[in-house]
């Protein structure tokens, strides 16, 4: 793992330098590092205190002359620098403690090698210094000044192998001058050079003899059992659980180091020795010996001298698989980043995934497109090109062609005789969804009345004698469309699959929410249709959110130039004015009037911290609940646990008024290929995670737990009453994962991406984080009939107030902030327009 955070305290920092923590024999000394270093003499070696204050504070070693320039406007705004925090995996730690002399030294000798590795990607590829007047140009320094201290225990006194690597805010130049550098640089690579760092460490370990296992983007060693590693992890438990009071997820942010320092405990005076008789005591008792340790390790490096010719390696042909598994276009971050995440299992250190990563950009099938809004170089490859213009020719031809002839007479007579006036927008939609071409693109704002719509123009199919079925992504939409447009609806997953049996032919398909449909599937669907004759309606809002995978084809299709669209703009799902003017003031990026709308209406909620403002968000929920039962109602977030933690809140509140039995089983459940521990008990509201149509089930529909029985295989059988009424019985035998993780999940709160589409008949209460941009916050916030409540962490948006922004009145500051990102767009678009636009700019980085 590495972590950044600016050097604020010269004298916390120095304490490395000097401190010796154990009375007999301390951590290793500090090194000096990096190729600026090699311009003094002094910094030939060990750390000096004096040196090091001298540096830090951008002056020479010897404090002779200034090596930045200090005057009375910037000197306070200069940092000294950034501490760099390269930690191995715990498992690689606890092996540490585990091993004799002998193997430790070798362990820190791997750790230290790939730290220094790493420093020297960021003193060629990395690091930039800025020059010219006001620093507006920039250029690679001829050397960093740096100086690296390895630990190898946490706070906690738990093994933890580190390095803090401190970047002294001064660079060489060609010319011999000497500047600071941009810290924006490492903050854009960090996911890469901490990938960076563990694929060099995993070599250099594999090659003592360990076994490399995948762990997420990381790796862990196969000789240490995973229970070990979380007896050895309070430290990082501690930190989590402080940042987690003020709801920041990012440890190298301001509150990050502020939690970090509210955990860190005085190390106690104890000899390494006794620290080590310790460590091994621990590991007896957890039953982890030393020579069953041995064991494994010589068991293990029996396999890899079988294996090692068998070893799979890093080719510009799989990195190009993987970075277009999910995205369009990547950075070259992205690049480097995927490229030494596959080279931890690799076994491909640095210097491989840099010829690898240059000839893959250097490649014919790369692509170099523009820039993106932080300025990094993009980069796409001729198969996503291919795709997208396969999809793109796909979609102008099913325009063209014209097969769904309905008669005016039957379009006027379904608009009269509708339910309710349909408005002149959705009038338009209608006769345009019911042209003869076989593709047409309807959008319209959440709540404008797509579904009713849709209604209409089944009816008036349905007359004309054609079949007409709906699709989308997520089952919560599909039945969403068929409870409003009284459409029989599937899965886009399971449409696809079941083609052949489905009997499609000369069918209308209503794609809705049809910005979430990557562009894969959307060639998918085209070639349905054109295969069987069907006509393609896609219903959605490129201002709503996209794709996960693949984002941007019906904004671009319906583009005028490629194949247009009708919108349905005006709001009619809230019941009054002023609160589909705020959803409308979220859409268009008008969020400060939408925010001081809601604090008129008593509807925003800012509190101190995350823990007061979760707790504060369902007690308003349960209040709602208790006074309006007839009501629906949500809680929603846009992280998986933050929304966790609303669910056990709930049921903390309905276990003590009475709705929810006390009486609960403990499962591992999953749900986004994540797993969570859930507690479930009779009345539980649960949400199913997958589809199994054996059994009958499907993935997003909700119900309440009536019944529990215990099996004696130790599996359950639960009792639901859907809420549509259909009432199923599931084993949590059968309805699991190969690791028995059970499919369902409490469903008092959801995600805001997994409630697009959905309408409550009540109100909603929304725990709005910082890494909502406008689509996040206009989905979020557009979900009800009566009324939005927002709830917002004040801690968490005052980590995003810059010394920019604090020139703002301190009365206006962070509402300023606070609509600033709620209106900040991060839409994604194809590679293809990317490739149209391509901009002549330097590039930002070095290979």
């Amino acid at each position: 793992m590495l972590t950044i955070s600016p050097i604020n305290n010269i004298g916390y920092y120095a304490n490395l330098a000097t401190e010796d923590y154990y009375l007999d024999g301390g951590e290793p000394e500090g090194e000096w590092v990096g190729l600026g270093s090699r311009l003094f003499k002094e910094l030939s070696g060990t750390v000096k205190n004096e040196h090091y204050q001298n540096i830090y504070h951008g002056v020479s070693p010897c404090g002779q002359y200034a090596l930045r320039q200090f005057n009375s406007s910037s000197k306070a705004k200069q940092r000294a620098g950034w501490d760099l925090t390269f930690s191995a995996p715990k498992s690689v730690s606890v092996a540490w403690a585990r091993a004799d002399r002998k193997l430790r030294h070798k362990i820190q000798l791997a750790h230290k090698l790939a730290v220094l590795k790493s420093v020297s990607l960021i003193e060629n590829n990395v690091a930039v210094t800025r020059t010219g007047k006001g620093g507006l140009v920039q250029e690679q320094p001829i050397g960093i000044v740096a100086s690296c201290f390895e630990h190898s225990t946490s706070r906690a006194q738990d093994p933890q192998l580190h390095s803090h690597c401190l970047i002294s805010n001064i660079a060489a130049r060609e010319n011999g001058t000497w500047g600071t550098l941009d810290s924006k640089h490492f903050y854009n690579w960090k996911m890469a050079i901490g990938a960076a760092y563990r694929a060099e460490l995993a070599k250099n370990l594999q090659e003592l003899g360990f076994t490399i296992e995948s762990d997420g983007e990381s790796f862990r060693l196969g000789e240490i059992p995973s229970d070990i590693c979380n007896f050895y992890s309070k430290r990082t438990k501690d930190i989590k659980a402080e940042l987690e009071k003020s709801g920041i997820k990012n440890s190298s942010s301001r509150a990050g180091d502020i939690a970090t320092l509210l955990t860190r405990q005085k190390k106690d005076t104890i000899s390494r020795v006794d620290l080590f008789n310790r460590w091994h005591k621990e590991l007896d008792q957890l039953g982890y010996t030393e020579s069953q340790f041995q064991q494994r390790l010589d068991m293990s490096s029996k396999n890899v001298l079988l294996d090692l010719d068998q070893t799979n390696n890093l080719t510009i042909e799989s990195l190009g698989e993987q970075l277009i598994n999910s995205k369009s276009s990547f950075t070259v971050q992205d690049i480097y980043k995927q490229a030494f995440v596959t080279a931890q299992i690799t076994l491909d250190g640095i210097t491989t995934v840099k010829l690898v990563v240059k000839e893959f950009i250097n490649d014919f099938n790369t692509i170099e497109l523009g820039f993106d809004s932080k300025g990094r170089q993009l980069y796409t490859t001729n198969a996503t090109l291919e795709l997208e213009s396969m999809m793109i020719n796909k979609a102008k031809g099913l325009t063209k062609q014209s097969s769904f002839e309905v008669s005016l007479q039957s379009i006027n007579k379904a608009i009269k005789s509708n339910a309710f006036i349909l408005s002149d927008e959705q009038q338009e939609a209608i006769y345009r969804s019911c042209e003869p071409s076989n593709l047409r693109t309807i959008q319209g704002s959440a709540g404008a009345g797509k579904s009713a719509s849709m209604n209409a123009v089944r009816k008036i199919y349905n007359e004309n004698g054609y079949k007409v079925i709906g699709a989308a992504i997520a089952k919560s939409a599909a039945n969403n469309l068929a409870d409003e447009a009284n459409i029989t609806t599937f899965t886009i997953a399971k449409l696809l699959k079941d083609e052949s049996r489905l009997n499609l032919s000369n069918s209308v398909i209503l794609i809705d929410e049809a910005g979430q449909v990557s562009t894969k599937d959307l060639l998918k669907l085209i070639n349905l249709a054109k295969g069987n004759n069907c006509k393609l309606i896609l219903v959605g809002e490129d201002k709503q959110l996209d794709a996960i995978e693949h984002a941007g084809s019906l904004r671009y299709l319906s583009q005028p130039e490629v194949i247009g669209t009708t919108r349905i703009e005006s709001i009619r799902r809230q019941k009054n004015d002023w609160a589909k003017q705020i959803v409308a003031d979220f859409r268009d990026g008008n969020s400060k009037n939408a925010l001081f709308k809601l604090d008129n209406k008593g509807l925003l909620n800012i509190c101190n911290n995350s823990e007061n403002t979760k707790r504060t968000l369902v007690e308003r929920w349960c209040q709602y609940n208790n006074n309006k039962p007839e009501n629906d109602s949500i809680m929603l977030a846009q992280r998986w646990d933050d929304v966790i933690d609303l669910n056990n809140l709930a049921r903390k509140e309905l276990q003590q008024n009475g709705s929810l039995s006390t009486k609960e089983i403990e499962l591992d459940c999953t749900v986004s290929n994540k797993i969570f521990s859930q507690k479930l008990a009779v009345g539980e509201r649960i949400r199913l995670t997958q589809n199994d149509y054996k059994l009958g089930l499907t993935n997003g529909d909700i119900g309440k737990i009536q019944e529990i029985y215990s099996n004696q295989n130790g599996s359950y059988n639960i009792n639901i009453e859907l809420d549509s009424g259909k009432t199923i019985n599931l084993s949590t035998e059968d309805y699991s994962d190969k690791n028995g993780n059970l499919y369902m999940i409490q469903a008092y709160a959801m995600t805001v991406y997994s409630s697009q589409g959905l309408t409550i008949a009540g109100d909603s209460f929304v725990y709005y984080t910082s890494g909502m941009d406008r689509s996040n916050t206009y989905v979020a916030c557009s979900r009800h009939k009566d009324n939005s409540h927002l709830f917002i962490n004040k801690t968490e948006i005052n980590e995003l107030i810059s010394e920019k922004d604090k020139s703002i009145h301190k009365d206006q500051v962070f509402m300023h902030v606070l609509a600033t990102k709620m209106a900040s767009n991060e839409r994604k678009v194809l590679a293809t327009e990317l490739a149209s636009e391509i901009q002549t700019k330097s590039v930002e980085f070095r290979i």
